[in-house]
């Protein structure tokens, strides 16, 4: 299997990206970030090739992953 083909949950992209689900639901909602997601009935996925261009775009290295810098 190909790591495109990767779903993770929202609480395993939130573990990845140190931030809480709250966050992500809240990223989602208002768009904060460009991070594509999938909605299968009642579930919201997150494709892991997704999460790691997020965090090449988003983030100085991982350990700054839950920082948002305004400035």
């Amino acid at each position: 299997m190909n790591t495109d083909d990767v779903y993770l949950t929202i609480k395993e992209t939130a573990k990845i990206l140190k931030v809480s689900v709250s966050t992500l639901y809240h990223w989602r909602s208002d768009k904060t970030f460009n991070l594509p997601s999938v909605k299968i009935s009642k579930k919201i996925l997150y494709r892991r090739s997704d999460i790691d261009v997020f965090l090449k775009h988003h983030c100085a290295d991982e350990n700054n992953a839950g920082e948002h810098n305004n400035g």
